[in-house]
């Protein structure tokens, strides 16, 4: 049997999965891929998450953080390692990120460090953004890593599952 392909899935995929619809045809429309891609991640990837999106998930409004807790429960938690701060930091120095992207950059060390293959987020700013990705590249393989596929959930479902 093969073995899934392991998915890091950063907080605004696991907030966008719970959040009450936006108002934003934008958000409402990404909030339904997710809902799609979310009924269906599991047959398709082994989903992981860390102790960053722990953290994250617990902010906000309590009745949103229990629905983001309970939306992950029972997902594999990834613990931090020196290596993942190291790496962090090295984004920051050596990348556009400003410093107020710490979590974003600890996100994607994560996923580094940890082999994963796939990263999802929702964040295109700072994580699933083409500039910063090849920069990304740069530093994890000075560093002796390979980088994890960044995108969106939109972009890991198949043609199949977009109805084409």
């Amino acid at each position: 049997m093969q073995k899934k392909p392991l998915v890091y899935v950063e907080t605004t995929v696991i907030s966008y999965y719970v959040s009450r619809q936006s108002k934003s045809l934008i958000v409402r429309s990404n909030q339904e891929i997710t809902k799609k891609w979310w009924r269906r991640a599991g047959d398709l990837f082994t989903p992981l998450i860390s102790t960053e999106v722990l953290s994250e998930i617990s902010q906000g409004d309590a009745l949103l953080a229990a629905r983001r807790f309970e939306a992950i429960q029972h997902w594999p938690v990834l613990a931090p390692t020196r290596a993942i701060a190291t790496l962090a930091k090295s984004y920051l120095a050596k990348t556009a990120l400003p410093e107020k992207a710490e979590r974003d950059a600890i996100h994607i060390a994560f996923a580094t460090v940890h082999e994963i293959d796939f990263l999802a987020t929702w964040n295109c700013t700072h994580i699933a953004n083409a500039f910063h990705i090849k920069r990304i590249q740069y530093i994890n393989w000075d560093h002796g890593y390979s980088t994890p596929v960044i995108c969106t959930p939109q972009e890991m479902l198949s043609d199949e599952q977009h109805g084409a």
